[in-house]
């Protein structure tokens, strides 16, 4: 869902940005202001908003070559550097990236010259473009740098909080800029597009931090899910009644700061009442829910203990550090030992052999097998059992994986002793 939200977020970017550059054409001009008295989006505006969404848009959709990865970085790269140099242009008044010689001249509005990029604009360009080629990076390799995360996170997030705020300025009625004559404010065209841009530099990564915030299912990002929104939103309005109230001269100030103040208690309180029904309801069908896990399990594991018992071949179930947590009742009977007898694999051993280097060297054989990732057939061991009657097993073993943070193995054996007998007996005979 998330990766869909990215992908028409780019959709979106482009679709403004062609509005933009349509705007340019006789009686469609509105297209690229929205409003007479707003400054259009530049022309190399929307050629830079195009080649960034569909490169996002790319990478969205197909699993990429290094060709493509590579054309990728330098189409953002050369986005990158045209808008750095925007900016570093605006301040020693130097034309560095020849926008001037590229777009031809469009005139003057409120005595900032038309069809040519904002200083502002070029920022948000230099930050999305380095997030790009970071993310693109990391596709090379394959592997996961907390680095370049770190670096495509921060500069996505710069260009959507720029964006944004470029946004809320047009919402108020006051865009930045607007009063200075000598620096070319970035248009609302230009900041819309930038938004979506911005949403869909985010959801690229699914494994950043505001992703999980949507996607994680702890109770804490659930009740961020829906007080976040009511409270940004109550702050907006807010401001915005607050603006509208200043400029209007036949509302009363008093009465629309009751009337929003009710509003947000209501809608808080509607909210709140919401969110403790809809969590009871959570929490009582996922405790419901983890105790037929847990009855099922414990159903699983009596049965498997069941046919653990029952085996007719000698069972033992051992973890490292040496502790023994099952013997079934052939191993009892074979062997002769109870498992209060013989609690470690070490006990064991020590009781199934007299000769030192023996029993170390047994023992080290079992300190290998919790590094085992799947089962090994580990030959045969002739030892002493209770009775001091030596008998044959052969063994094989595979591993449970992490029980209690141990690592556990399961060993089985057959007892071929009086087969061993019989085949000595056989060549006697011969």
């Amino acid at each position: 869902m998330l990766k869909s939200i990215g992908y028409k977020s780019a959709l979106i970017s482009i679709t403004v940005s062609i509005f933009g550059l349509l705007g340019y054409i006789p009686g469609l001009d509105l297209l690229g202001r929205v409003r007479s008295e707003y400054i259009p989006m530049a022309p190399s505006t929307g050629v830079s908003f195009l080649i960034l969404g569909i490169i996002l848009i790319t990478l969205y959709m197909k699993q990429l070559s290094k060709v493509d990865l590579v054309l990728i970085l330098i189409s953002s790269f050369l986005v990158s550097i045209f808008g750095i140099l925007e900016v570093v242009g605006y301040f020693v008044d130097m034309d560095l990236n020849y926008e001037d010689s590229i777009v031809p001249f469009q005139g003057y509005l409120n005595g900032v010259p038309i069809a040519r990029m904002s200083p502002a604009t070029g920022l948000v360009f230099f930050t999305s473009g380095v997030s790009i080629i970071f993310f693109t990076i990391q596709q090379f390799s394959l592997k996961q740098s907390n680095c370049n995360e770190l670096i495509v996170n921060i500069f996505g997030y710069l260009s959507l909080i720029i964006s944004f705020t470029f946004c809320l300025s047009y919402l108020y009625g006051t865009p930045f800029l607007y009063e200075s004559n000598n620096t070319i404010p970035m248009a609302l065209t230009t900041a819309i597009s930038f938004l979506f841009l911005s949403v869909s530099l985010i959801f690229i990564h699914l494994d950043n931090y505001v992703v999980r915030l949507f996607t994680d299912t702890s109770t804490r990002n659930y009740l961020f899910k829906f007080i976040f929104p009511i409270a940004a939103l109550s702050v907006i309005v807010s401001a915005l009644a607050t603006v509208f109230t200043i400029q209007s001269t036949i509302l009363n100030p008093a009465l629309i700061s009751a009337t929003i103040t009710i509003l947000i208690v209501l809608s808080i309180g509607i909210l709140s009442n919401y969110l403790s029904l809809h969590m009871g309801i959570s929490i009582d069908k996922a405790e419901k829910e983890l105790k037929i896990s847990n009855d099922e399990l414990e159903s699983k594991t009596k049965e498997l203990e069941t046919i653990i018992q029952v085996a007719p071949n000698p069972i033992i179930l051992h973890e490292e550090g040496g502790k023994i947590r099952m013997l079934n009742q052939a191993w009892i009977d074979s062997s002769g030992f109870s498992l209060e007898e013989t609690p470690t694999i070490g006990a064991w051993v020590e009781r199934m052999y007299d000769d030192i280097e023996k029993i170390n060297s047994v023992k080290k054989h079992i300190h290998s097998l919790y590094e085992i990732t799947e089962k090994v057939d580990e030959g045969e061991f002739t030892f002493f059992n209770k009775n001091r009657d030596l008998v044959t097993w052969q063994f094989s073993s595979a591993p449970l994986g992490v029980i209690d943070g141990k690592c556990t193995v399961i060993s089985s054996a057959m007892d071929i002793t009086e087969l061993k007998h019989k085949d000595e007996m056989l060549i006697n005979q011969s």
